[in-house]
């Protein structure tokens, strides 16, 4: 006998088998679906990066019937050079002028009244070589004031005065007597050493291989009269100890290791002493110096300006740097400005300009009233004289 209905009991299982065959084909469906999504969007993707590549290209390329677009920037200014301070013991250039003597040893010249006094009293065995130019110190003469027209040596410096006449215009400065004032006098050593010299001006005795020098290298007038008797004395220059004897102008020195040769009694290096002395290797500037062109000048300024004047560009500064209030003057100018009359607060001061002289048809600012017309330098920067 075949049942009619099935029983109570199978609908449930009936019922979960239909269910997770529901369930599976859905979750098929969802997964197709999924999978076509992506590859359409990485197709779009793919496309629009294509797109984009493609625009750049188009903008970045250079297009043949309009050029890219260029600009020229103007050219950075220049700045004007600031020359370095030029020492008095640098050197200078071979000038290659007639009657002008250039030592590569030392790289400075002599000429003039200087050189023919160098030539005729001994040379460089004498003096050494040339350690400045010619320039013009403060501090000379017989009052140690006036201003003097000097050049150092390394053994001597040489003073122009022209109020002599030559061959006494050139001097030796008493260097002797600036590093060894003199000593007490003493007595005559005559009777014992007939060969010995006294000299009652000073009170001292000369003999032996330094009377020899003397006579022989100028005398009185290159070497002065002795100041000491022969003494032991460490050398500044070199640290060992030597027989020597001051005089006026000199100071001369035994080397025994050249005896028998021209060289066994010799000057100290006493201009090399005073240079260093008054700094002139390490910065320092005479009162009054120099230009033509070194480029530097030192001097006294005088500073210039029309009554009431208040404007920074009105006035001038003339800059006297030689002995000749007239001719030994510089009509000063700013670089890049008219006059000089930023130094109207510096009335009568000593200082040191850096700057080139002006050239044939540069015109410096006229002084007002000022019919002297010196010659135009156009000043850089400028320092105190540390020398004041």
């Amino acid at each position: 006998m075949l049942p009619l209905t099935p029983s109570l009991t199978s609908r449930p299982r009936h019922r979960s088998r239909l269910a997770a065959l529901a369930l599976s084909l859905f979750v098929l469906v969802l997964a197709s679906a999924l999978l076509i999504w992506l590859s359409a969007t990485g197709d779009k993707r793919a496309n629009a990066s294509s797109s984009i590549s493609a625009i750049t290209q188009l903008y970045s390329a250079p297009s043949a019937a309009t050029p890219t677009p260029t600009y020229t920037y103007p050219p950075t200014p220049t700045p004007t050079p600031v020359p370095e301070p030029i020492l008095l013991t640098d050197p200078v250039q071979d000038p290659h002028s007639p009657g002008v003597v250039w030592f590569p040893s030392t790289g400075h010249t002599l000429r003039g009244p200087f050189l023919d006094y160098w030539t005729r009293n001994g040379g460089l065995a004498q003096f050494g070589y040339p350690l400045t130019e010619e320039f013009v110190e403060p501090a000379g003469g017989a009052s140690q004031k006036e201003p003097l027209q000097v050049q150092y040596f390394e053994r001597a410096r040489f003073e122009y005065h022209p109020e002599n006449q030559p061959p006494y215009d050139v001097l030796l400065a008493t260097l002797g007597t600036f590093f060894h004032p003199p000593d007490p006098q003493v007595p005559a050593k005559a009777e014992a050493d007939p060969q010995s010299s006294y000299f009652p001006e000073t009170g001292h005795n000369l003999s032996g291989v330094f009377k020899e020098y003397w006579l022989a290298h100028g005398g009185l007038p290159v070497n002065g009269y002795p100041i000491s008797e022969q003494l032991q004395e460490k050398s500044a220059t070199d640290g060992r100890e030597y027989t020597v004897q001051y005089f006026e102008r000199s100071r001369m020195e035994y080397h025994p290791e050249n005896a028998g040769t021209p060289y066994e009694v010799l000057l100290g290096m006493l201009g090399t002493q005073l240079s260093q002395k008054n700094g002139y290797p390490y910065g320092w500037y005479p009162l009054f110096g120099h230009a033509v062109d070194f480029s530097w000048v030192s001097g006294n300024l005088r500073a210039y300006g029309p009554p009431n004047c208040m404007l920074p560009d009105c006035g001038c500064a003339v800059l006297r740097y030689g002995i000749d209030e007239v001719n030994d003057s510089y009509a000063l100018q700013l670089n890049g400005q008219k006059g000089g009359a930023i130094y109207l607060a510096h009335p009568d001061s000593y200082l040191v300009f850096f700057g080139r002289l002006a050239q044939p048809g540069e015109e410096v600012y006229p002084c007002f009233n000022d019919n002297t017309h010196p010659p135009g330098y156009f000043e850089y920067r400028h320092q105190p004289n540390p020398s004041r």
